[in-house]
This record gives C-alpha cells, sequence and structure tokens, in this order.
C-alpha cells in the first residue's frame, strides 16, 4: 500500500493543496536532521521500515503516529 501510495507521490503532490502538502510529508518523514551548518542534510527517518523486504511497507512508530484525515481533490485516473 506505501509502494503504491509512494509511486504516485509526485502526481499527488504537485496537485495537492499546501496544507495536503504538508500533511502528506508528515506522513512519511518522522525526523529530518542536519549538518551544524544547517545547509546539508546528515539524514531522514521514515515512520516505516522501508528495508523490511516486503512489497508493502508498515508504518513502524510505538508512538501512535496519525495525520489528520485529508480530502484529496485530486483523484487519479481510471486504470484502463
Amino acid at each position: 500500500m506505501v509502494i503504491k501510495a509512494l509511486e504516485n507521490f509526485t502526481n499527488l503532490y504537485e496537485n495537492a493543496t499546501y496544507e495536503q502538502k504538508k500533511s502528506l510529508l508528515r506522513a512519511i518523514i518522522k525526523k529530518i536532521e542536519v549538518q551544524p551548518n544547517r545547509k546539508e542534510i546528515k539524514g531522514i527517518t521514515y515512520w516505516f521500515d522501508c528495508n523490511n523486504g516486503q512489497d508493502d511497507a508498515l508504518l513502524v512508530s510505538k508512538e501512535g503516529r496519525t495525520v489528520s484525515q485529508i480530502n484529496p481533490s485530486y483523484h487519479f485516473p481510471h486504470e484502463i
């Protein structure tokens, strides 16, 4: 499910409102570490484990991270 969403992320993100973009990024990124100069990224921690060897990455946070419900204004076209 997560992998499928990420495959279409660019399209979804480009058509999202500012608030939806913030929600999408918060749902994916747990933490961003930067170098002391604050211009270079040291590392990014995601809310899901993408190295579990499965096709479907799952959220692994024990903190119960949730994201507000958003109503997307963009709908993917039906596949033929």
